[in-house]
């Protein structure tokens, strides 16, 4: 249907499942400026359809991660993950699908819509470090 997650994987082709399959859907959380200032939203929300598109084992090492590094973390709240983690999402037949939303006061000024630091750069640490954790991962 030409989603562009769909472009690049299609875990229906996935043969060897010896091995997890860890589908990433990285994704924005609403801008700060649509919800209510009073609306706090986490750093990173980890969404797996209520549990259901992932291993728990897989589900906690990611949320152990991003609170490790400092970051709040919220499962499936307010997202619970999209069509990508639905579809996909297969832990009885090693494919784990967990969309991860990131606030983007994390890693931007939404108002002149730029990248800022220190964040962006610790930002792509910690996802760095998880994609290497889970190198090896065995659900």
């Amino acid at each position: 249907n030409g989603l562009p997650t769909e472009r690049r994987v299609r875990a229906d082709d996935v043969v060897d499942t010896t091995r997890a399959l860890l589908v990433w859907e990285p994704r924005r959380i609403v801008p700060s400026y649509a919800v209510p200032e009073d609306d706090l939203r986490a750093d990173v929300v980890p969404g797996t359809r209520g549990r259901s598109t992932a291993g728990a084992a897989l589900i906690d090492a990611v949320d152990l991660h991003f609170r490790s590094a400092g970051l709040s973390v919220r499962h499936d709240d307010p997202y619970r993950g999209g069509a990508t983690t639905m579809r996909y999402g297969r832990p009885g037949a090693g494919v784990h699908a967990i969309q991860v939303e990131l606030n983007r006061d994390l890693y931007m000024d939404e108002a002149a819509y730029a990248i800022t630091e220190p964040g962006f750069r610790q930002l792509r640490t910690a996802i760095g470090d998880l994609l290497v954790s889970l190198r090896d991962f065995k659900p």
